[in-house]
């Protein structure tokens, strides 16, 4: 860019990652052309402030373009001041890489962590050994008492339960099954 903002020189590829072709882009002006509105005032006077020569330019600068098409991409720029025979700033180079993917990435990535270390806060395991009766498979709770499994659970799990027979155990049980229901009018 020139110092007044215009584009002098631009890339087959940088203007094909704007949307452009290299001829749309040469002499108009970047800020009015590539930056979004909300972001031009203060992307032009950072500019302005190292074309003076009062700011060094930042050898990596991040911020927001507008491509052709209207849609916003998020670029990471490398910077460099071409000066005339007198030290003059005169334009700036910069070399531009398409970061957009890697920012969604990345933020994606953040909520996931976030969201998985909230759902690990949650997690309640069982460790050690737990005494458990081998005959009703009521489990010796801390206090010594002796309670269903299902309490247990319950009680140091985020587990429910539902209760139904098994077949092996309804095989086992079919007799006095079918004397309930019938007994007592069951389905």
């Amino acid at each position: 860019m020139d110092k007044n903002g215009n584009i002098i020189l631009i890339n087959q590829k940088g203007a094909e990652k704007l949307g452009y072709t290299k001829e749309e882009l040469l002499g108009k002006n970047w800020f009015e052309t590539v930056i979004p509105e909300k972001e031009r005032e203060g992307v032009k006077i950072v500019f302005e402030s190292v074309i003076s020569g009062e700011t060094e330019i930042a050898g990596y600068f991040e911020n927001k373009v507008l491509r052709k098409d209207g849609s916003e991409r998020i670029f990471v720029w490398h910077n460099t001041v071409l000066r005339d025979a007198k030290g003059n700033i005169v334009a700036t180079v910069s070399a531009g890489e398409d970061i957009t993917d890697k920012k969604v990435y990345d933020e994606n990535r953040e909520k996931l962590i976030k969201e998985l270390q909230k759902a690990l806060e949650n997690v309640k395991t069982l460790k050690g050994l737990i005494p458990i009766c081998a005959w009703c498979k009521k489990i010796r709770n801390d206090e010594g008492y002796w309670i269903k499994l299902e309490t247990y659970l319950k009680e140091h799990t985020e587990a429910d339960f539902s209760h139904s027979i098994c077949p092996d155990c309804y095989e086992k049980m079919k007799k006095e099954i079918e004397e309930t229901r019938k007994t007592k009018d069951i389905i």
